[in-house]
């Protein structure tokens, strides 16, 4: 039983560990600290990764669904073709 609960701990924590993988773009190059919540990709993409904060974050929704590039447009994620 003790085994059991280990395996379905670790199954859960793996999922979510794939889940979270960050959608690849060339925000990549001019963002930081890249982060899905739930559908959601979350960046910073100011010009100083120190000028990252709460305030300087931006966000893509259903972001996994975009078919083209993610880039950073001017400090916001931008879906070049959806």
């Amino acid at each position: 039983m003790k085994y059991k609960l280990i395996l379905i701990i670790l199954l859960i924590f793996i999922g979510q560990e794939l889940n979270s993988q960050v959608p690849p773009g060339s925000y990549q190059r001019s963002c930081h600290y890249w982060r899905m919540r739930g559908e959601t990709l979350v960046a910073c993409c100011a010009n100083v990764p120190q000028n990252c904060d709460f305030g300087n974050e931006t966000s893509l929704p259903n972001a996994r669904s975009c078919k083209g590039d993610i880039e950073n447009r001017f400090g916001q994620l931008r879906c070049t073709k959806w």
